[in-house]
Parts: structure tokens; C-alpha cells; sequence
């Protein structure tokens, strides 16, 4: 059965009501910025032909499933399949960056509502949705991408972003979201602090399984941002996209989908559709998790595709540093496959500044702040083969 397409005597069960039921996803069309209506694409969305999705938002590879993580059996199982539970999501992280959780405590009416809750401000009309744009003229409130000047720019996309830290998402609530406040602020809050439990909890075992106290990385760490992303259906999906390829810059990302599909990963050099499934929730490795373990985890390069017939709305809490933590690999992390650290010491405010300055993609930045180890024979060797090079000039 659909997590949103349920009758509304069941959605009643777990708390909601007919008021509760999410709008239609044509009311979320009909009101988008975007041009949904038109038969030809415009050229500010259309993608360069080597990032053009060549895989569908349907197609599947049956053989390529994202690995299943139960947090039922962290919560209560033996120690014994706790630690053997700790190592398959270490093994996840390190072979797909990306894993399923499934039974993870975050209530299923909660997120209902928090979908419908979404979904209602995503069919708002655009007058009403522009005036929860950020008023210092950032990428928190609303955006999409067909508003200049916005890192959404050309992506077939509406988003509605707000800070992670609970005092100052308060403070930018106050000041932006004018319709449908209180419920959505209400849920919002609720979901929120169950979603920041639960990101802890799996940066606490992560940890464990790596060998580290467990608050290694959980106590140096909030939430980031919480974003609501809203698809409308594309009139040419095969010529643009949701959200180009790129990898989180955070510690880990938690993210609730609806029932239609469109999250890709890019695994050996090749496109995974992540199927949906009900009540369950993706969690991926960000850039900080990797270089915090020194590359024993992987961030990994994902994208969204649209389609044509359906719109597609997600939420996901970004959990990463506080910005002014000192990043680095710990030095127990040091192992004959990673024995150097492998990243210079940096700052999460410096990172997301060179994030939000450079227009790089993929694994780029994560890349830029690399220490390059070389021997001293390599060092001679390129020395050699530089004096070389200069002087045939």
C-alpha cells in the first residue's frame, strides 16, 4: 500500500483527519512558477547533452537494491546483531554511501502529516508562496528554478528551505511563513526533533562500528537545514533535471520521499533508480562523514530525475557540523589502507563557503581540500620530469 495514497479512514487511524489529506498534486502544477503547461522546454532548464538523464525515473535494475538497515534490531536486538547490524551499515556507507532504514521509530502519522502539511503550502498560489522568500535574499524560505540568482537556477524544481537549528529556524519562521503557519510550524517542529533523534542514533553507531566513542560525531553536530522539495510533472523530463549530479556536503542526510521515484546514485559508473517504498526512509553519507572517517565511508553522486506525469515532493534534515567545528580524520582511523590523513584540517563554515563560491560539481570541493601524500622518490621523480619539461620549452 502507497505511504500517501491511502483511504482516509486508515490515514484516521494514525492520526489524521479528512482535513489532513494532501492537495492534489495538480493543484501543486497549476500554481508553480515553472512551465509545466508548455509542450517545448524551455532553454534555461534544458541540460547540457552529457548531463541529460539517460536513465528513466521508473526504471529499475532489479539486481541493484539499496542494502536495508532495521533499527529495531540496534534498539533491541543481542549485542550480537547489534554489532553484525553496525557492520552491514558500515559496509552500506562504504559500498554505497546510501542504505534503506526501515522500522526507525520516526512515527508514520508524522510524516503524513508533514507531507500534507507540504504539500498544502507547494499549492498555495505563487503570489503566496513569494512571500516566503528569504528576506536577506539567500536560499532559506522559497525558491525555484525559475527565479534568477538562485543556486536552483534551470532545475526543475520549488523548494522551501528553512535553518536546522531549532531557535534560529523559530526566529526565520517568524519572519517568513505567512500561510498555512501554524500547522505546518506545529508539525514541522515535531518532525523535526524526531528526525534530529534519529540522526544522532545512527551517527552514534556509525561511530561505534568504526571503533570511536560513540558522541564522536553526534556531539559536534545539529541540524543543518531542513528542505522541501517539490517536482512538478515535466513536459520534457529526458532533457533536464530535478537536482544536478552532486553529493551532500553534510554528515549524514535523512530523506522521506512520497511514492514516486526519481533519486538516482551513481554507482560503478552507472545510474541506480532508488525505488520507493512505504514508511521507510534513505539515509546517505555526506562529504563531513567521509572525511571524518578518512575515506573509510563515501559520500556518493546523486542527482533527480522528473517525469512527466506526476509530481514528486520530499523533505529532508541535513545533520552536519556546528560551522565552526575543526574538521579532520581522527587519527585512530589511520589503517594500512588509509594511513596518512588524508584531508587538511578545515573549519564546516569554510567548507560550505567554498561550496556556495565555486561552481564545481560532483565530488569536487570534497576533493579540493585533499592532502596529497607523496614519497620522496615520487617527489624527485616529479621534479625530474618538471626541469624536463621546462627546459624543452
Amino acid at each position: 500500500m502507497s505511504l500517501f495514497n491511502e483511504d482516509k479512514r486508515e490515514l484516521g487511524k494514525e492520526g489524521m483527519n479528512e482535513g489532513d489529506m494532501e492537495p492534489s498534486a495538480a493543484a501543486g502544477a497549476l500554481s508553480s512558477p515553472l512551465p509545466v503547461q508548455q509542450s517545448v522546454l524551455q532553454q534555461r532548464y534544458v541540460r547540457g547533452e552529457d548531463e541529460q538523464p539517460k536513465v528513466a525515473h521508473d526504471r529499475f535494475e532489479r539486481e541493484e537494491e539499496l542494502p536495508v538497515i532495521d533499527l529495531a534490531v540496534l534498539a533491541c536486538g543481542s549485542e550480537h546483531d547489534k554489532s553484525n547490524c553496525r557492520l552491514r551499515m558500515l559496509r552500506a556507507c562504504q559500498e554505497w554511501g546510501f542504505f534503506r532504514l526501515v522500522n526507525h521509530s520516526l512515527p508514520i502519522h508524522l510524516m503524513r502529516q508533514m507531507d500534507a502539511a507540504a504539500r498544502r503550502f507547494f499549492s498555495l498560489s505563487l503570489d503566496e508562496k513569494l512571500e516566503n522568500k528569504d528576506p536577506e535574499g539567500g536560499t532559506l524560505g522559497y525558491c525555484s528554478g525559475a527565479q534568477d540568482g538562485y543556486n536552483l537556477q534551470g532545475y526543475w524544481q520549488e523548494s522551501l528551505q528553512f535553518p536546522g537549528e531549532k531557535d534560529t529556524r523559530k526566529a526565520f519562521l517568524d519572519r517568513t511563513m505567512q500561510h498555512n503557519r501554524n500547522d505546518f510550524r506545529d508539525v514541522m517542529e515535531e518532525y523535526c526533533e524526531n528526525v534530529h533523534k534519529l540522526a544522532e542514533k545512527l551517527t552514534e553507531h556509525l561511530a561505534v562500528a568504526l571503533g570511536l566513542p560513540s558522541a564522536h560525531f553526534s556531539k559536534n553536530c545539529s541540524p543543518s537545514v531542513v528542505r522541501f522539495s517539490f517536482y512538478p510533472p515535466c513536459p520534457d523530463p529526458a532533457s533536464t533535471l530535478g537536482v544536478v549530479p552532486h553529493t551532500d556536503a553534510f554528515v549524514v542526510t535523512i530523506l522521506q520521499q512520497d511514492d514516486v521515484s526519481g533519486l538516482q546514485i551513481l554507482k560503478d559508473g552507472n545510474w541506480i533508480t532508488v525505488r520507493t517504498q512505504p514508511d521507510t526512509l534513505i539515509v546517505n553519507v555526506g562529504d563531513m562523514l567521509q572525511i571524518w572517517s578518512n575515506d573509510i565511508l563515501s559520500s556518493v553522486v546523486h542527482r533527480v530525475v522528473v517525469n512527466s506525469e506526476s509530481s514528486r515532493l520530499t523533505t529532508a534534515l541535513f545533520f552536519g557540523p556546528i560551522p565552526k567545528i575543526v574538521i579532520q580524520p581522527h587519527s585512530d582511523l589511520a589503517t594500512a589502507e588509509h594511513p596518512l590523513q588524508k584531508f587538511r584540517p578545515f573549519t564546516f563554515e569554510e567548507y560550505m563557503g567554498t561550496v556556495e563560491r565555486a561552481e564545481l560539481v560532483g565530488k569536487d570541493v570534497l576533493d579540493s581540500f585533499r592532502v596529497y601524500h607523496t614519497s620522496i622518490d615520487e617527489q624527485v621523480t616529479n621534479l625530474a620530469q618538471l626541469t624536463e619539461a621546462i627546459s624543452a620549452k
